[in-house]
């Protein structure tokens, strides 16, 4: 569900990049958020996309960075060319599916827009006096540094600027292809290319469980494959919709009238993850682990279609 909301700042952090400060019009709407969670946003009758929070501290708002896509006609340019101070839009209550636990010890590695939700982790990290090391990738000298300024100083954190993809994935081999302290997790979120390099290089030394990452971009090709038809059975209410060779699971059940949570539609997200009960998924999303979906427990709805004739689903 989404709520009302106005925008009550705006900050240039970066050439290419905003922050908003938002708060809910009802302010008992507003909910405290833990490090890792994202709102849905929603303005000027476009889809909803998903933004990181971060600092998390202050009582009322929600704040994000939104990076301006390349891409005409999208959120991220309305809001940089439209919103202002007053704007009125429609957000979620926060929901977190990056979650930062409670590790003993954490590699936190970010690039670009990445840090947003790797930011709120160190934040918490730097107050709960837990070892840490925050490592930031960046184009734009301004983005975040003033922010860090802190943990730099502190030698908590480092920032690399200006490197090449064949430098950034060198030094990724220097901070994790090494021999970690027990009980370390890595925390990772960033670009594509990016976070294929940090599972790649993490799970030399690491087992999967603790190798964390959050994705804004789907895996390149994630999502291609056959478009064969086939059915979903919902075991809730019994309804059997068919989904066609041109549709996703959702709009099939858009048109069998049920609705699921849904954002990005691109299988990154998670938001329409749902549970299956029979059959097997054809896992086309960028959010499930290679371990969740070799279980086919789960399925995101968005992307993914079906190996099996019929899906039934927990819905």
């Amino acid at each position: 569900m989404l709520l009302d909301a106005v925008i009550c700042e705006t900050e240039v952090l970066a050439s290419d990049t905003k922050l908003f400060r938002i708060r809910p019009t009802r302010g008992e709407d507003w909910v405290r958020a833990e490090p890792g969670s994202h709102i849905d946003v929603n303005c000027f009758g476009e889809l909803t996309r998903q933004y990181s929070l971060f600092d998390l501290d202050e009582a009322g708002y929600y704040t994000i960075a939104v990076k301006r896509s390349e891409r005409a006609g999208g959120i991220s340019e309305a809001l940089h060319t439209t919103a202002v101070a007053g704007t009125r839009l429609r957000i979620s209550k926060p929901r977190n599916r990056f979650p930062l636990g409670a590790p003993a010890h954490a590699v936190l590695l970010a690039a670009g827009i990445g840090i947003t939700p790797i930011y709120s982790m160190q934040q918490q990290l730097r107050a709960y006096g837990v070892g840490h090391h925050l490592h930031f990738f960046k184009r734009d000298a301004k983005l975040f540094r003033d922010r860090l300024a802190a943990a730099i100083s502190e030698g908590a954190a480092t920032l690399y600027e200006g490197m090449s993809s064949e430098q950034i994935r060198a030094t990724l081999y220097e901070i994790l292809d090494v021999d970690h302290a027990p009980n370390t997790h890595v925390f990772a979120c960033g670009p594509a290319g990016f976070m294929d390099a940090v599972i790649e290089i993490a799970g030399r030394r690491l087992p999967t469980t603790h190798v964390h990452i959050e994705r804004f971009q789907p895996i390149s090709g994630a999502s291609d494959g056959q478009q064969r038809q086939f059915e979903v059975v919902l075991a809730r209410s019994g309804v059997t919709c068919r989904v066609a060779q041109n549709e996703t699971i959702l709009d099939a059940l858009a048109k069998c009238s049920v609705k699921v949570d849904a954002s990005c539609r691109e299988g990154v997200c998670g938001a329409c993850v749902t549970r299956v009960l029979d059959g097997t998924p054809d896992h086309r999303d960028s959010f499930l682990t290679d371990a969740e979906k070799l279980g086919n427990e789960d399925v995101c709805l968005c992307v993914s279609r079906s190996h099996t004739p019929t899906l039934v689903l927990d819905l």
